[in-house]
């Protein structure tokens, strides 16, 4: 089955969410890519094997955005500890923030 395509913000600013399978942070994964990617990190929540983040797209899309963290995560932490295969369990989801009372909920 196809997967759906991540709802456009027309502010570019949205909720993502992502969890990992072994509780492993990517917080330093997050602040390289920021440099390349050039978003805005608002506010972020680690939670234990998973992360809530709000963001603000400016140079690249946010499906490019996640794909380049998550290469790039996966690559590092794969290398470090001899081991292959994918880190998270899912697809990141996302979901566009278009007022302040939801940005504020968030």
């Amino acid at each position: 089955m196809a997967r759906l395509a991540s709802e456009k913000s027309n502010s570019g600013i949205y909720h993502v969410m992502i969890r990992g399978i072994n509780k492993q942070l990517i917080l330093d994964v997050l602040r390289k890519c920021k440099v390349v990617s050039e978003y805005k990190i608002y506010a972020y929540c680690f939670l234990g094997n998973h992360i809530h983040l709000l963001l603000k797209v400016e140079k690249e899309n946010l499906e490019q955005i996640f794909k380049r963290i998550g290469a790039r995560y996966v690559y590092c932490f794969n290398q470090k500890y001899k081991r292959s295969g994918h880190l998270f369990q899912d697809r990141f989801k996302s979901e566009p923030i278009e007022d302040d009372s939801y940005s504020l909920a968030v």
